[in-house]
């Protein structure tokens, strides 16, 4: 199918709640066409998870340190910060998990989002 025919089948779904699989399939291999875009999603999904976390950066670093080394042992139902980390961690199973890397991701993140233009009701909180 077109690209243009797949967008509307997903504005379908995102309407009515239900993806279907191959939906869901060619929308993973779009954003994980290239290293970097798999990269900046990944990161994006750990800073969306930090925000659910107290504290300063290297706390929540070691926080989601903590819960990206435990993900794999949960058996009960992910918060949604979990969620997060794991999605991340299907986006790029080599996910990093040094206190070091992750405060790097959440230090980037932001800064990115401090970057973002004001006219957009985005970047730093004031």
């Amino acid at each position: 199918m077109e690209f243009a025919e797949q967008m509307a089948r997903l504005r379908v779904a995102c309407e009515t709640g239900h993806l279907p699989s191959d939906l869901g399939e060619w929308l993973l291999s779009e954003l994980l066409e290239s290293p970097s875009s798999a990269r900046s999603l990944r990161n994006m999904l750990l800073c969306a998870a930090a925000e659910h976390l107290e504290g300063g950066r290297k706390e929540r670093a070691i926080r989601l340190r903590s819960e990206l080394l435990s993900l794999s042992r949960r058996t009960s139902e992910l918060s949604a910060m979990q969620e997060l980390l794991r999605e991340a961690t299907e986006i790029d199973p080599r996910c990093p998990c040094s206190v070091r890397q992750i405060l790097r991701i959440l230090v980037a993140g932001d800064n990115n989002r401090q970057t973002l233009s004001p006219d957009l009701g985005l970047g730093s909180k004031a």
